[in-house]
């Protein structure tokens, strides 16, 4: 995926079994692919992220979280960390090949999808694409780049 090209639209359950269609947002929308539920780090990103819901939806962002688990783990790990968003469960991993942060089967950690964001604005289009190295400051920088977005505007 590059710089300005159409985000992959996709349908994925929620952690309550609802079907979620990417398309029907039209907002800056951040679509953050995690490990596992439960992972250590992912708590530290998640939390981010939820600490920052406030000034998310003040500047137009949804967040949506998505994973390889079932909606069942998804739905435990969001209440155990009371996330105020979406975690999607790509347990085919389709929309994880899409988003390009599928392992190859020879690499570490095969089972795990690799931890990368994407900001996508309100036309579809990717904005912003994240290797996230540092899931403390994952939100603030996101946070930083919408704030920039919104004064090229």
């Amino acid at each position: 995926l590059t710089l300005n090209s159409l985000a992959p639209d996709f349908e994925l359950p929620d952690e309550h079994g609802r079907n979620i269609i990417f398309g029907t947002f039209a907002v800056m929308g951040v679509v953050v692919v995690v490990p596992e539920s439960g992972d250590t780090w992912l708590n530290d990103q998640g939390q981010g992220l939820r600490d920052s819901a406030h000034r998310f939806a003040e500047l137009n962002t949804v967040i949506l979280g998505a994973s390889f688990d079932t909606p069942a783990e998804n739905l435990a790990f969001a209440e155990a960390q009371n996330f105020p968003f979406h975690l999607l469960s790509d347990t085919d991993r389709a929309v994880g090949t899409m988003y390009e942060v599928t392992r190859a089967p020879g690499e570490k950690y095969p089972e795990f999808p690799m931890r990368h964001s994407y900001l996508i604005d309100p036309g579809g289009r990717i904005h912003r694409h994240y290797s996230v190295t540092d899931v403390a400051s994952h939100a603030a920088d996101v946070i930083a780049d919408l704030e920039a977005a919104q004064t090229e505007t």
